[in-house]
């Protein structure tokens, strides 16, 4: 657990505090930590995850005085519609009408203002109590999605219930007095880049976003006067201790590396950096050596080269933090050293693919990378971020040839909305753009880095919500056949009675302008949904090779046991594990430290300098010990692994040193992977 004491302040002063990060930083963590710490000073404390994979409950001990709630549509829809509707018949009879429940789960933007009108209603009432709420949200790239819904909505409904709830969730969020978002990162390029964005934008937004904790904050087990030293161990020992010498070096550099963008989050205007060290792992009785380190198998390169090599759809999915788009993005360009055309898809809003790939920028179109030519000279490797309005807004154009149609469509209130504005749209436009490359046969080869395990599989869902969205079962409600038989006419008073319940929910305007837009967009609805059951198909398809990928942390194995198992679900089984950045350890032999000892003394001036050698073998047998037991730990993590995953392969690829660029990074993880093979 982190140690938040120097955080009392903020716990003190606000009613919410909102923790958001990029993946793996340590998030639901510091969550735990602020809720623990809230409950002494203030006596209790609520911790909110909307996470489909529970992780607060492992790490909030439950006499603690923290109170632990997880707020998704099926928790909240009931209350929710209670307050917004105050009419226990009318609340009932949307609860049993299965369509409109349908509607209400399918409906972009819809289940998230529920969720956040559920999240408002328990501030109120914990803030009655004085009791601080700490609300474990998404990951960066889709948090800010989900907090600007409000405004969104708000914007879209105008009057009506829906409309008033998302006017007091905004309040509620813009209040600087009451509300407070805290950022984590770690003290590495990618996710600091992410965290500048994500402050930008929250304050674009008026959302108060002051503070920052840096996790993981390496030690200074080495001093930069030591590298002299390390350069002799690297030219004069033996085999172990020079591979030692040179992840010292590493070390060393990681140390500048990670000052370096503590730095940049320093000189944001307004910041409040706060820095938490890394904890060693856990000492292994022997100093490691009983335990067995991870043995590589020499063919899992090939193995997992063959087994990507004939698949049109490679998708990685896992937990934040793992190295997931790192990971995607060299399994493209191993697609294109094979003389694939190869492309490499991101659907998570952050712009972490871009930056692992060295580039400014990537749009919605597929760029051609360069930059890695001489690995894949008869292949090509491209890279694409989804942009869900320039998608849905392509879409539209293909399926409507007609000028002056088109922009009556583009217009549609409604249309702007869905497309431009609302949380749960990016899960609709990544289906569709899936199917647009497929369509075109621009690509031999496609690899899908997905968000985060929870946004994850909101994407593997987004197929069938589609497809149901735009069902008869729903948009018959909104246009009704003309009352020629008894039973059309019994469908328009069934239909009337419907609509006349989601008018009391959403509001008069919204429930019209839902008409016109289903009324404007009858003609394309079946393409809509046809789409959305052909990429279901597509992801179910045997030759679709679903990848999850995990670090070697035991917390973050059951997370991809949890995936894996609603992968499975839904019908698409993995059909290999990846273990990223595993530990090695380095055994030097009983009697070649001394020798080392004796060996850089004579080198860097004779026995005065022996002392000097000592304490510095001294610190480098201290880190030694450190990634030793890291190593024991990381065998163990990957044994399990291979236990659950069994008889499925489990792929390892050996941590890299922090590299000057993302690039680097990038390339060295290559060839720890590949290297074997080629």
């Amino acid at each position: 657990m982190l140690d938040v004491a120097s955080l009392g302040p903020l716990v003190d002063q606000r009613d919410v505090i909102l923790v958001t990060g990029k993946g793996g930083t340590g998030k639901s963590t510091l969550v735990a930590a602020l809720a623990a710490l809230a409950a002494q000073r203030r006596g209790g404390a609520v911790a909110v995850e909307f996470s489909a994979y529970r992780r607060l409950p492992d790490l909030i001990a439950p006499e603690s005085g923290v109170r632990v709630v997880k707020i998704d549509l099926d928790t909240a829809l009931e209350p929710a519609l209670r307050r917004l509707i105050n009419i226990p018949m009318l609340t009932q009879a949307i609860l049993r009408n299965r369509v409109l429940r349908q509607f209400i789960r399918t409906s972009p933007a819809m289940r998230e203002m529920i969720v956040l009108d559920e999240l408002r209603a328990l501030v109120d009432e914990s803030t009655a109590r004085r009791v601080p709420v700490i609300v474990d949200l998404p990951a960066t790239g889709h948090a800010l999605s989900f907090l600007d819904t409000p405004r969104a909505v708000h914007r879209m409904f105008r009057i009506g219930p829906i409309a008033h709830a998302a006017e007091r969730v905004q309040r509620l969020l813009l209040d600087g007095k009451r509300c407070e978002m805290v950022t984590i990162t770690l003290p590495e390029e990618l996710p600091v880049n992410e965290t500048l964005e994500l402050l930008r934008k929250a304050r674009q937004m008026g959302i108060a976003a002051r503070m920052v904790v840096v996790n993981q904050v390496p030690a200074m087990l080495l001093h930069a006067s030591d590298r002299p030293l390390l350069e002799v161990l690297e030219r004069e020992s033996e085999e172990a201790l020079a591979r030692l010498a040179v992840a010292a070096k590493g070390q060393l550099d990681g140390l500048d590396h990670a000052r370096k963008q503590i730095d940049r989050l320093r000189g944001l205007e307004n910041a409040n950096v706060v820095e938490f060290p890394a904890r060693p792992p856990k000492q292994t009785p022997d100093n490691g050596r009983s335990s067995r380190a991870v043995e590589p198998s020499v063919s899992s390169a090939a193995d997992l080269a063959t087994l990507i090599a004939d698949a049109p759809l490679v998708v990685c999915v896992g937990p934040g933090g793992v190295g997931k788009t790192t990971l995607s993005a060299l399994l493209a360009l191993r697609q294109a050293a094979a003389g694939q055309r190869s492309l490499v898809l991101t659907i998570d809003p952050a712009r972490r693919l871009a930056d692992a790939l060295g580039l400014v920028e990537l749009t919605n179109d597929p760029m051609e990378l360069t930059g890695f030519r001489k690995m894949h000279p008869a292949g090509t490797l491209s890279a694409l971020m989804l942009d869900p309005t320039a998608t849905f807004d392509h879409m539209i154009a293909l399926l409507v040839p007609d000028p002056a149609r088109r922009e009556e469509l583009l217009s549609n209130r409604v249309y702007q909305h869905i497309s431009r504005s609302l949380s749960g749209t990016l899960e609709y436009m990544a289906v569709e753009r899936v199917h647009e490359l497929f369509r075109t046969g621009r690509f031999d080869r496609v690899v899908l880095d997905t968000p985060p395990t929870g946004s994850a599989l909101d994407f593997l869902e987004a197929p069938d919500r589609v497809a149901t969205f735009f069902s008869d079962r729903i948009t018959r409600w909104f246009m009704p056949a003309a009352a020629s038989s008894w039973t059309s006419r019994l469908w328009t008073r069934a239909g009337s009675a419907a609509t006349s319940l989601i008018a009391r929910v959403a509001g008069p305007s919204f429930l019209d302008e839902t008409v016109g837009f289903f009324a404007a967009f009858s003609d394309l609805l079946g393409h809509f949904r046809s789409r959305g059951e052909q990429v279901g198909r597509l992801l179910r398809d045997p030759r679709t090779v679903f990848l999850v990928v995990c670090a070697p942390d035991p917390a973050r194995i059951i997370e991809a046991q949890v995936i894996s198992e609603h992968l499975a679900d839904e019908g698409c089984v993995p059909r290999a594990f990846i273990v990223n950045r595993v530990e090695e350890a380095f055994w030097p032999g009983p009697d070649e430290i001394e020798r080392a000892v004796e060996r850089a003394a004579a080198l860097l001036g004779g026995l005065e300098e022996r002392e000097p050698t000592r304490a510095f073998m001294d610190r480098l047998e201290k880190l030694r010990r450190q990634q030793e037991s890291a190593a024991a730990l990381h065998a163990e993590v990957v044994e399990a692994v291979r236990k659950f995953a069994a008889p499925r392969p489990v792929f390892t690829v050996p941590r890299v040193p922090v590299g000057e660029t993302p690039r680097d990074s990038l390339l060295a993880m290559y060839l720890g992977l590949f290297a074997r093979e080629e």
